[in-house]
Formats: structure tokens, C-alpha cells, sequence
């Protein structure tokens, strides 16, 4: 896979961190009656091979349930998770980042 292809996987993945959108929700509307809490699934969009040496790019699909009651203790779960997929997707676009220059330094 390219670096492009990779910056683009993490950039589809940080676009896709709806998760705290849906917390945010679920956590104001905690105490209105009839709303149903929000929840977000992330499904990975698999590489495909077009020819011999490219592929395309990977990256990740979103789809917003509708669940039961708010549970406080999940949202602040999802939270944690949503931080840690956040930071997770920003250093692959760092390390892309750094092997693009390196790769510039080599050609120069």
C-alpha cells in the first residue's frame, strides 16, 4: 500500500469517529423521556487488490443504531474508546507523514 493509501485509511477513520457525536447525544438527552440511545458501529472497508502492485485504499464505514436506555457508564466507555481510536489514526498520519519526508530526503 502507498503512503497516500495509508494517510488516507487513518484520515477515513478519523472522519469516521462519530462515536463522540453520539456520546455527546446520548449523554444530553439522558433524562428526556422516550429517547433511545444512539450507538455507532464501525465496520473496516478491506484493501482490494487492482493489479499486481496497487491497491486500493482500506478504510472505515459508519452506521448509527438505535438502542435501549442511556447507560452512563457505556457512554463514558465509548468515550475512552473514541479517544484512544483518535490518537491511534493521528500517529499513523504522523508516521506517514515522516516516511513521505524521508522518502523526499532520498530523492533530493
Amino acid at each position: 500500500m502507498s503512503i497516500t493509501g495509508i494517510m488516507s485509511s487513518a484520515v477515513s477513520a478519523l472522519n469516521a469517529n462519530a462515536r463522540v457525536a453520539a456520546t455527546a447525544d446520548n449523554i444530553v438527552n439522558l433524562n428526556v423521556d422516550g429517547y433511545k440511545a444512539k450507538e455507532v458501529r464501525t465496520t473496516t472497508l478491506v484493501t482490494e487488490q487492482t493489479s499486481n502492485t496497487l491497491y486500493t485504499p482500506g478504510g472505515v464505514k459508519i452506521a448509527v443504531q438505535e438502542m435501549g436506555q442511556v447507560d452512563l457508564a457505556h457512554e463514558f466507555t465509548n468515550l475512552m474508546q473514541a479517544k484512544f481510536a483518535y490518537s491511534v489514526n493521528v500517529q499513523v498520519i504522523e508516521t506517514a507523514e515522516e516516511m513521505s519526508d524521508a522518502l523526499l530526503k532520498i530523492k533530493a
